[in-house]
């Protein structure tokens, strides 16, 4: 199954995501910081990255632009709670793969990781597509959840 790495300076949200992901088989690289995440992120090679726009030394931002700078075919998500259409526009003009507002709904969460795997080529057709809705995911994504 994947790598994946989750960082979210709220251990609850962490715990959350992580569960879902080891449920599915996945294996998951959970952290609290993002400064340590982006440290380890070259020896994990992750498929996926699950990261938290808000957070106190190391923006969500940034993760995803050491990720399109480091490890180009790695799928960034971006999850907050302080959703807006603008942050959206800028995940996506940035390279993330998705957009997920806080709170999410666990099969949100679970159609948004990249199908099967075909990691590589849904990151590649997401670049200058618009946000998917969350039906068009599920009918992609029949056979596989986090």
């Amino acid at each position: 199954m994947a790598k994946i790495v989750i960082i979210d300076d709220e251990p609850a949200m962490v715990e959350v995501i992580v569960t879902l992901c080891r449920e599915k088989g996945h294996q998951v690289f959970p952290f609290n910081a993002a400064p340590k995440a982006v440290e380890q992120m070259d020896s994990i090679q992750p498929h996926v990255v699950i990261a938290d726009i808000r957070m106190e030394t190391m923006t969500g931002f940034d993760v995803l632009r050491h990720v399109r700078e480091h490890l180009r075919q790695t799928a960034v998500i971006l999850i907050t709670a302080y959703a807006s259409v603008e942050t959206a526009v800028e995940a996506m003009k940035m390279g993330a793969y998705d957009y997920v507002t806080k709170p999410f709904k666990i099969d949100e969460l679970q159609m948004t990781v990249p199908c099967g795997r075909t990691f590589t080529s849904a990151r590649s057709s997401k670049i200058n597509t618009n946000l998917r809705t969350s039906s068009a995911r599920a009918e992609k994504c029949s056979s596989f959840t986090v």
